[in-house]
């Protein structure tokens, strides 16, 4: 017996209360590989189903790191069924999630790094948006998501305001000499886009 509507109702809505678009779509992509590799519907599946879905990624050849979010994903998904009452039990309970090597601290620059990342010959755009990163210690698709009405003007420096990992909001202060960087940059960009629309006008 396949998945049923019903599964997939309950499914969506677990992939609603996800707090950000690349979660919602890793997180769909596992439940879907769960309910191929079963071929049940989720009130059916146990433990046992879990394990050996647990050995196809170790089989696939799925990194640790890769697997130990997918089997988060999967122990996410009973959770929310048993606390709506859609399962009686939940199944996820006892699977362990793969252990793996935290390396990120092999992936943090020094501070020489980052120094000549930000004295480097690059376009003012992205030095400005290194500085950003690096002062603000923003998460990358933060800085990718961030608008002009993110930034507010406070005495002669400002502040940025994220809306970051987990649906948390923060008000991070810039400093000084990354804050005339960024307000000389948008007066660039409101010149140019008046220049354009004044193009537009008289064309």
């Amino acid at each position: 017996m396949s998945c049923t509507y019903r599964d997939h109702q309950i499914i969506n809505q677990w992939l609603e209360c996800q707090p950000s678009a690349l979660t919602r779509s890793c997180y769909e992509r596992d439940a879907n590989r769960l309910l191929a590799h079963t071929g049940k519907p989720l009130a059916r599946i146990g433990l046992g189903d879990l394990q050996r879905f647990a050995q196809t990624l170790i089989a696939a050849g799925l990194a640790p790191i890769s697997r130990a979010r997918t089997i988060a994903a999967i122990k996410s998904l009973f959770g929310f069924c048993r606390r709506i009452g859609y399962v009686r039990a939940n199944p996820a309970l006892e699977l362990p999630l793969p252990r793996y090597e935290n390396c990120l601290a092999e992936r943090v620059l020094s501070e020489d790094d980052v120094q000549s990342l930000l004295t480097a010959e690059v376009e003012p755009r992205d030095r400005i948006l290194l500085s950003l990163l690096y002062f603000a210690g923003l998460r990358v698709s933060e800085a990718c998501n961030l608008r002009w009405r993110n930034l507010h003007a406070r005495g002669d420096a400002g502040r940025v305001t994220v809306f970051g990992k987990n649906g948390r909001t923060r008000a991070i202060p810039v400093p000084r000499a990354v804050w005339s960087e960024l307000t000389g940059m948008r007066s660039v960009a409101d010149a140019i886009e008046r220049s354009m629309e004044a193009c537009t006008t008289h064309s």
